[in-house]
Parts: structure tokens; sequence; C-alpha cells
């Protein structure tokens, strides 16, 4: 048997055939298509004689060439040759049967060509378009087709008799139809063979409508929305999931009722719900539709054939192939036709994959947010709304079928500047340091209050007052300077702003003085002391708050006792306009011996007003002036010291300072006790005197001055008088003893006191000398030591 295949092998006209029982096969080249009747032995394949030939046996033309008969072998019996199709304006003298198309009441002839007589498949050419026609299937090039072949009319198949399409313009995509069946090609809510009756559900068949008849919409998303204050909320929506029209009316409800009205058309964007692909793999389909060779190679001949620009055929491979681009309406179109000719042709490896994927799944895939423009949201800003208030929204979208409804969404406002009066007060009496005020809370319906805050201000900026922050609707305010005027005022806080209150002046209490100074005294005269003293350093001390008692701490118990305590202390304050003060001066008298007489008198008094504010705020508060601060005191005693203290008074209190003494100046002494006299011996007498009183000497004793006055021997009836100033001791000396005298003989002795102004003279005292031959130290033992005593004491 092998050797029965070898040799059939290389007999000329065979080629070896595995399958068939004598191993070998006839190569059948066509007499006219074929070189010779020889073909390759191994795939029996005939030598073609041009190259527009084609097939195994070289008995038909190839693709995209006319002109050979497989039949009779004879080539265009017109140019003698086969002819490759170069364009529409390419001039075909060819005698068949010609057809014609209705176009603007003018009549067009189209001459078909046979490309492949086997399949039935032919070129037909118009002034507007080109179509291959084959089986039922159509594919445009450039233009539309707007003819399909009656098959029940058609007696040749060279032959075809065109029919009008007829498509309804507002239900079918294009003028096209069917080659075969003459079916429209119609949008998505439309049916019928023409394309012009709507789907069930649907109504309103409209050119302008991309989907031919409109539904009622459906999947409306809820508006969202933006709080831009306590009186303004900004709203945006986006279109519906499934518009079902190419033209809607959005209406904006706000509680129930409509607020705004406003109108869109496709496209329609999305930018809150993207379109999901509707089933899985739509996107992949797609991709396959492209990958596939014959739609590639279609393109590309497209494109050679000048009737699809190569730029266009880039970006509508590239807009499927890459999923961030964008696809257009072109795109569209361009993949429909080319899935009717994929359901038409069994033969091509995607027709089962399409099968699952009918036009409508394939539109919608088209219509995905991927291939959509930028987004074109709806606004509105609604305002003059009320602070701190919840609204509901919801839209209503409506075309001409139907209307849908979004979910409602609640929105609330921000909270505003609260509303209402904001009464502030203090409670009576008002303290020297501090205050209680207290003030109503306004109305929360502008949101929640968070925070009071109480500020203060002191008029002439004497002492600053630290404010109240809190949530508290009363606070005490403390450290404040006594008897001053502050101008309060409280605010009550939201998070959208403040209600301010009227201001509210507030005097507070005097207080006792305190930090009264002693007073200074200087000496004038003998009988003058000046004194002098400054105001207290803090004329309005501080004190605790004073209370009433009977009022109770709630201030709603005893309602009209509060209100009779605040006008009386109110009417105590328009009468305080300044510091009532006044200065008492009280003295007393040292004693000579340094103790203090208990009893004590006041020298002066003066009264007055004293401010401690640095300016006045009108006329009546500087009525009066201050009181005096210096007096002078007479009538003293001569070199005597006295003690003085202030006390200063105001309605508050009083203070007083600390005591202070001064000595008057010196005079003449006054009085000086009369010496005593002692004897020593008969030739000597001991004169001692005590020291005078202050009051006597009236001043500092600057020494002592003996005078002998008189002698007188026992003989005499008188004494011989003389005055001799016998000597002059020291001031701390307090005796003399007097020598050179005479025996028993009596002598007159004084004493002058002497200060820095004058001298005063005592009055004579007298000693008589021993007689002589006395034992002088027996007898002057006694008195020598009573001097001693004495001058010791």
């Amino acid at each position: 048997m092998l050797f029965s295949m070898v040799g059939s092998h290389k007999r000329r006209g065979f080629y070896i055939s595995p399958g068939n029982a004598t191993g070998c096969l006839p190569c059948l080249c066509h007499t006219t298509g074929a070189v010779n009747d020889i073909c390759n032995s191994l795939t029996g394949q005939c030598i073609c004689r041009d190259a527009s030939i084609a097939g195994q046996s070289c008995d038909r033309c190839k693709d995209l060439y006319f002109g050979f008969d497989p039949q009779t072998g004879s080539k265009d019996k017109i140019q003698g040759k086969i002819h490759k199709i170069k364009g529409p304006d390419q001039k075909l003298q060819q005698q068949q049967q010609k057809c014609t198309k209705h176009n603007n009441n003018k009549l067009e002839n189209h001459l078909p060509v046979f490309i492949q007589p086997k399949q039935n498949i032919y070129l037909k050419w118009s002034s507007d378009a080109m179509s291959i026609h084959g089986g039922p299937n159509i594919v445009v090039g450039r233009g539309k087709v707007s003819f399909y072949r009656d098959i029940k009319r058609a007696n040749d198949v060279r032959v075809s008799l065109c029919q009008p399409c007829n498509c309804h313009l507002s239900g079918a995509l294009n003028e096209t139809c069917h080659l075969v069946t003459g079916q429209c090609f119609c949008k998505r809510f439309v049916t019928g063979s023409k394309c012009d009756a709507c789907v069930p559900s649907a109504s309103h068949l409209d050119v302008n409508n991309l989907l031919g008849c409109s539904k009622t919409p459906s999947q409306q998303p809820p508006p969202r929305g933006k709080v831009q204050s306590s009186s303004a909320i900004n709203l945006s929506w986006s279109p519906p999931d499934s518009p079902n029209a190419h033209w809607l009316t959005y209406s904006l409800f706000r509680d129930g009722f409509e607020i705004y009205t406003t109108e869109d058309q496709y496209p329609y964007n999305r930018t809150q719900h993207e379109l999901k692909l509707k089933e899985e793999g739509c996107e992949q389909t797609m991709k396959t539709i492209f990958a596939s060779r014959i739609f590639t190679k279609i393109f590309k001949e497209l494109v050679e054939s000048q009737l699809l620009r190569p730029v266009v055929f880039k970006n509508i491979y590239s807009d499927v192939l890459d999923t961030d681009s964008k696809s257009s309406l072109k795109l569209m179109e361009t993949l429909n036709f080319m899935m009717q000719i994929a359901k038409g042709n069994e033969h091509l490896s995607t027709s089962a994959m399409l099968a699952k994927h009918p036009k409508n799944l394939l539109l919608e895939c088209l219509f995905s947010s991927k291939y959509q423009h930028d987004p074109d949201i709806q606004y509105f800003l609604d305002t003059a709304l009320s602070p701190y208030t919840s609204y509901s929204y919801y839209i209503e979208t409506t075309n001409v079928h139907g209307s849908t409804r979004s979910a409602a969404v609640t929105y609330r406002t921000r909270p505003g500047v609260p509303e209402g009066r904001l009464n502030l007060s203090y409670i009576p009496p008002v303290s020297s340091d501090s205050v209680t005020l207290y003030w109503t809370a306004p109305s929360n319906r502008s949101g929640p209050i968070e925070k009071y805050i109480l500020s203060c201000a002191p008029i002439g900026g004497i002492q600053p007052c630290v404010p109240y922050e809190g949530h508290e609707t009363s606070a005490t305010v403390w450290n404040l300077a006594p008897f001053t005027k502050y101008h309060f005022s409280v605010q009550a806080c939201t998070s959208g702003g403040c209600l301010h209150s009227s201001p509210l002046t507030v005097t507070t209490a005097q207080a006792p003085p305190r930090r009264l100074g002693p007073p200074e005294v200087r000496k004038i005269s003998a009988t003058e002391l000046h004194v002098e003293w400054s105001p207290p350093m803090e004329p309005n001390g501080r004190n605790s708050r004073p209370r009433f008692p009977f009022l109770g701490k709630n201030m709603n118990e005893n309602l009209g006792m509060w209100k009779c305590a605040v006008r009386v202390w109110q009417l105590l304050l328009k009468k305080w306009t300044g510091i009532i003060i006044r200065y008492e001066l009280y003295m007393k008298r040292l004693r000579s011996n340094g103790e203090t007489t208990p009893a004590q008198r006041q020298v002066f008094q003066s009264s007055g007003w004293l401010s401690p504010q640095p300016f006045a705020e009108s006329a009546n508060e500087n009525a009066l002036k201050p009181p005096q601060t210096t007096t002078t005191i007479t009538g003293l005693e001569p070199y005597t010291t006295y003690e003085f203290r202030v006390l200063a008074v105001n309605m508050a209190g009083t203070v007083s300072s600390a005591w202070t003494s001064e000595r008057t100046g010196e005079s003449a002494p006054v009085f000086m006790a009369r010496p005593s006299v002692f004897p020593l011996s008969p030739y000597s007498l001991n004169v001692s005197w005590e020291k005078p009183a202050d009051n006597d000497a009236r001043g500092k004793v600057v020494g002592y001055n003996i005078n002998m006055i008189s002698e007188q021997s026992p003989q005499q009836l008188l004494p011989m008088v003389f005055s001799q100033v016998f000597h002059a001791v020291k001031s701390q000396d307090l005796y003399y003893i007097v020598k050179g005298l005479k025996p028993y003989r009596i002598y007159n002795f004084t004493i002058s006191l002497c200060n820095s102004i004058g001298c005063v003279t005592s009055a004579s005292g007298a000693g008589q000398t021993l007689a002589a031959g006395t034992d002088v130290l027996k007898l002057g033992f006694a008195k020598i030591s009573l001097a001693v005593e004495y001058r010791i004491d």
C-alpha cells in the first residue's frame, strides 16, 4: 500500500491524502485559474496564474478582487481582467440588472459586483454608501445603508431587488435595517419592525430620546447636604441611576413643600452612584470584540479605504481596551453594527459569546460611568433657614412618563446667635471687694448655650477684674476695688455667636480704711506742736461681704424682699458718690517719770470727701474738699512729752494709727527746791539738792550755781547778808562741799537751776559748821556718810 501511495504521489495531478483509501487524491486544478494541473504533493495547493486568484484549486478571486467567473473560467467581459476594488468612484460598465434607490426624489444606479459567488457575496456601490452583502448580514464602511434585499422577490441570485428600510427615525438607531428581514435596529425602549412602537410600560416616542421611549425613572439618589451656616444648607444631587428618559425635571422638597425646580437633559452624569455593569463579563465582552481578528481586519480595511479616519479608529479601539478613556456616541453606534454582524456569522469565534449579550446589554455597558462626561451635579443653596433646626429634604424626579422620589434625608443648621433678651442683675448688698450677679438664660432655639462670659471693666481702669466663663447663670466676681464703679456685661454664646446683654453699672461698697500710718509731730515752741499725717494707704480696706440674712439662699424665695433690698441699695449708691471720711486727732501727756496718763482727749477733727478715683464723674462728687491732714496744737506745757494718734473714719468703719510722741520746746525754769546743808567739820559744809522735775526745769539742765548769801556768828543778832556765787557744778552733780568756813558759824546757801533758756534760784537753806576742837572724825563721819549716801542717791 505504501508503495502504491508513493507511486501515486509521483504521478502528475495527484497529492498525498492519508485519509483516502488509495492514499492520494487528484489535484483538480482549475484550467483557467491554475497554471497547469500539477499541485503541491503534500497540500494539494495548485499554482494559481495570478495573485488575485485564490483557493486550493485556484477557482475563485482573492478577497476584494472581482471579475473572475469560476464556472466559465472567463475574466471580466469588459476589461478582460480581474479587478481590485479601489473605491466608490471606480466606474464599472458591466451590464447587469440595476437596483434603484429613492433618495431625495432622485434615482441612483447601483452596480452589484460579485466577489465570492459561491457564498452569494457581492459588492454594491452608491453615491453615499458602500456595503458588502452576504447572507443575512451587512457591514457599513461609510455613510448609511437604507436598503435591504427582499429575497421573496429575487429570482436571480446575482440580481437583488432592494427595498427601503423605512425605519422610524424616532425609534431607530439609524436608517439601516437587516439585510434580509428588513428589521430596523431599535432603540432600547422601542419595538416593531420599523421601530415605531414603545415597549410595554414605556411611552412618548421621541426622536431626541436616545432610548426612543421613556419609562418611569428609578433609583433617584437622595440629595447630599453640606451645612454652610446657621441659616443656609448647600444641597446637591445626581441623576437617578435609571433616568429612562432624555429629559428630567427635578423638584426639591423641604419638609414636604416644594422649594426649587430645575430641568436636566441627556447626557446625565453619574457622580455618587456609578452605573454598574449589568452582567459580569460585559466589559470583557467589548474587549473580546475588539481583540477578535474579524473586527480588527475590518477596521483596518476601512481605514485603508479612507472610509474611517485613522484617528477615529485609534480612539475607538483604545477606548474599550483602556478603561480610563471615555467613549463617545460614535463608538456606541459602531459597536452596535459590529455586534449585528457577529450575531449573523456563525463561523465567527465570538458569535456564541455575543449571543449571550444582546444589543441592549451592550448599550448599557457603553452607558456605564466610565464612558460618561465630567460630573454635572445639580446644586441649590437653601437660605433663610432657622438656626439649629432640622430640615428634611427629598428629590422628586419626573419625566414624560412618570416620576420617582428619593429617600428623605435630614440636615440640621448650625447654631446661631441666641435670641431674646439677656437680663443682667446683681444680688444686694454689694460688698467692697466682690459682687454676685445673675442673669436669665435665653431661649435655646438657636442652639445649645455652650458658655456664658461675664466681663467687667472698672471705670478709670484702676484695677482689672477677672472675667467669668462657665455654664452657670450666676457668678461672684472677687478682688474688686472698694467703692469703685464697674461696668458688667454678660454674653450667652453658642458655636454660632454670642448674645450680649445691656451693660450694668455697679459701685462696690465702702470698706473701713486700712494701713493708716502714725502722724508726724514737730515742735514749734515751748507750748506748740505741729501734727501732720497722710491718708490711709487703703482708704477703703477689704472686709467680708455683708449679707442680708433674712433673704434666704434662693432668689425665688422672698422675691418681694429681694426687690425691696435692691431698691434700697440703689438709693444708697446714688447718695454715696464719694468716700465720706473724717480724721480725729487724739493726744495724751507723759508724766515726768515716763508714765502716760490714762486719759486721752481729742484735740482735732476734720471732715470732707476723699475719693480714691483719679477723677470725678460729676461736680457733686467734689462739693467738699478733702479733710485736713495737718494741725497745730497750742497751749501745751513747755518741755513736756505728748503722744498723738490719728483716727480715720468712713461710712464703713474706722482705722487708728499708732501712737507717736514729741516734746515741746524749752522755757525758763520755774522752780528749784531749797538745798540741804550739813556740817562736815568746823571748816566745811555739805550742800546738796534734788534734781528738779521736767515741768519745773522746763528744759535740759545745763548746770547748777551754788550761792552763799549770808553768814552769822552766835554773837550776832542778824546775819551778814551778801550774794556770792560760791561755785558752779555740772548738771549731773547734786551736792557740793563748801570748805574754808569758820567754826561754829551759820551759813545760808541757794541753788540756781539753769537750762538753755534761763535760770531759777531756789529758796535758801542754812547750815552751821562745828565748834572748834570737836572730834571732827567722830562727828563728821556720819555727816560725811550722809553726804555720800545722798550723793549716791
